[in-house]
């Protein structure tokens, strides 16, 4: 796993959900906002990757350091 990827992604996560209003689910808004994030990611890497030869599914595990 791409540990410094994931740091910064959940980093992020946790920054957008302390700035939430207190009592509003936090927890649940950190979560919903890291999945955000990944899928973001996910998404850039595939409009990258759309001409390349590698599969656009192998380039993002790649990408998240995840081995199949």
């Amino acid at each position: 796993m791409n540990v410094k990827l994931m740091t910064e992604l959940a980093n992020k996560a946790r920054e957008y959900a302390d700035a939430q209003p207190y009592g509003c689910g936090r927890e649940n808004e950190y979560i919903w906002k890291l999945a955000e994030l990944i899928v973001e990611e996910c998404a850039d890497i595939a409009a990258i990757n759309q001409h390349q030869h590698y599969s656009v599914g192998t380039y993002v595990m790649n990408h998240f350091g995840v081995k199949s």
